[in-house]
Parts: structure tokens; sequence; C-alpha cells
């Protein structure tokens, strides 16, 4: 829903948080553009090879919390709060950002 996603971007520039974003090809082309010209400095990403073609999910990880969305209809999302798995999927994340230009 557009409401919710314009409301989700003024909380994250209101709480200067800093949205790390691992784009496919044609994210790239779409969305980055967008998220840099809404949250300017508060946003960096980075581009997956080629090869990996398009993501079929979001993945979002804060705090405690992951939320898994799928990106095709019909549109399904999950939330999970869990210590562990956040830690676990923090660490992949950032193997994964460190290992891309």
């Amino acid at each position: 829903a557009p409401d919710f996603y314009t409301e989700y971007l003024k909380e994250i520039k209101k709480r200067t948080i800093i949205f790390k974003d691992i784009l496919s090809n044609p994210s790239k082309e779409k969305g980055a553009p967008e998220m840099r010209t809404v949250l300017q400095g508060l946003y960096d990403s980075k581009l997956i090879p080629a090869n990996y073609a398009d993501f079929p999910t979001d993945l979002l990880i804060w705090d405690n919390t992951i939320a898994l969305i799928t990106l095709e209809e019909p549109i399904f999302g999950t939330v999970l709060t869990n210590p562990l798995l956040a830690k676990t999927f923090k660490i992949v994340f950032d193997v994964l950002w460190r290992k891309l230009d």
C-alpha cells in the first residue's frame, strides 16, 4: 500500500536509521533512485551479481526481528521476532555486504 510505504520512509528518516539495501539489477534501476531521493544520506546500496537475477522476496532485519515478504502475487509476508534468528540473519547480511562492491 502506497500510504504504508510513505509512512515507513518517513519513520526511517525521523529515526535517522541507515537503510542498507542489497539489490538485483532490475531493483537498481527501479527502486534505488527513489530510495536515494527520499532517504538521501540514510540510504546505502550494493549490487548482487547479475547471475542471481531478481530476488523473489524482500528481507528486512531490525532489532530482534526479521520480515520476509514475497514480491509476486499472491504477496505474502511474515514477521519473526527472535534474538537468535535476527542475529544469524544480521551476520549473513553483514558477510554478504562486505563481499559486494
